[in-house]
């Protein structure tokens, strides 16, 4: 199980990581946050297949998709398209 909280502009504010290989997982998360890289961004990032890392990458893509359908340009046009 993967838990990660980010603030509005996607910045990692923390996560917490249990199960198998966990480290491998929360290690790049810390990477993630400290060098306060959009969380979001993280979805074109090339990662080796296969890894447990890659949960991040499937949860970075939820992210990118969200920021994209929560921006005010965005939302007025699905609003006209209703």
């Amino acid at each position: 199980a993967v838990k990660i909280i980010c603030d509005k502009k996607g910045k990692i504010l923390g996560a917490s990581v249990l199960g198998d290989s966990a480290g491998e997982i929360i290690s790049e998360i810390q990477t993630i946050k400290t060098l306060g890289i959009n969380f979001g961004n993280l979805s074109k990032v090339i990662h080796p297949y296969p890894t447990y890392s890659e949960i991040l990458l499937k949860i970075s893509k939820k992210v990118y998709v969200d920021n994209i359908l929560n921006n005010p340009f965005v939302k007025m046009i699905n609003y006209f398209r209703k």
